[in-house]
């Protein structure tokens, strides 16, 4: 009976309207001004101007979805299996790019072949300018909510990953999206150490560079602790002598992309 009932609140969060600003507006000090979100409704449709994985796979589509938060348009990249069969469920990738704005690290999951390999659902959300992932977070929701109207979702094998900002989306969408997600892998993100203890319970992989000199390891480091104290599945690995933009070529090595993959909810 539990399993039945944690299956039907994640297709009822998929499937539900998404939260509006206000309801983050107290405690999001991202939060963008008026003019930004003015901005926004003319800068998304062509921002970035291409693709962010264009050159190594035919099977984007970008999409264009109106939304509440903020209210504009925005836009994400969702990709489905070349052979997609509606019969089947299929695992779901929800990627959160970095502060260019393009998803580098989805480049490396088709430059290493895994689309050969693993047959799964992906999605590349674009924040809008003057956001974040923290303050963006209700839109990597919808973005993930209109892809459930076309593919097949296995609810059991919906994963979250980003590095650098998306890093910082990863707790995010933790903290404010319970029960959907079945693992995730953060790579140089931060978030308050403080407040971090109160994110959902999944298998988490964090990953930081010794020689970080944008967000500091000892805030991974902290975020560690404080998570494994609070009983969470945590695992850190810090790689000596890396720097943040190292920290991408995380990406580039298939044993991590594998972990995330297996994870699943019981």
């Amino acid at each position: 009976m539990k399993k039945i009932i944690l299956f039907f609140a994640t297709l009822f969060i998929l499937f539900s309207e998404t939260p509006k600003a206000e309801e983050y507006s107290a405690k999001n000090p991202y939060k963008p001004t008026p003019q930004q979100i003015e901005t926004l409704k003319q800068a998304i449709p062509n921002f970035p101007a291409d693709p962010p994985m264009d050159d190594y796979t035919g099977n984007f589509k970008e999409k264009f979805m109106i939304s509440n938060y903020p209210p504009g348009m925005f836009k994400y990249y969702q990709y489905g299996p070349a052979n997609y069969d509606p019969a089947k469920k299929y695992p779901v990738l929800l990627l959160l790019h970095e502060g260019t704005r393009h998803m580098n690290a989805g480049a490396e999951y088709f430059r290493l072949g895994l689309d050969k390999e693993q047959e799964l659902i992906m999605i590349v959300p674009i924040a809008p300018p003057g956001y974040d992932w923290n303050s963006a977070a209700p839109l990597a929701l919808e973005a993930l909510q209109d892809t459930a109207k076309i593919y097949n979702m296995d609810p059991k094998r919906i994963y979250i990953s980003g590095y650098s900002m998306g890093g910082i989306g990863v707790y995010s969408m933790l903290a404010r999206y319970r029960g959907i997600f079945a693992g995730a892998f953060e790579a140089c993100g931060t978030y308050d150490p403080e407040i971090v203890a109160d994110i959902d319970k999944v298998p988490l992989l964090i990953f930081h560079g010794q020689k970080d000199e944008t967000f500091p390891a000892s805030i991974s480091r902290d975020i560690a602790i404080t998570l494994k104290s609070a009983g969470h599945d945590v695992s850190y690995i810090e790689l000596e002598g890396a720097t943040h933009a190292d920290c991408q070529n995380v990406y580039k090595t298939k044993g991590y992309w594998n972990w995330l993959l297996e994870q699943k909810k019981p």
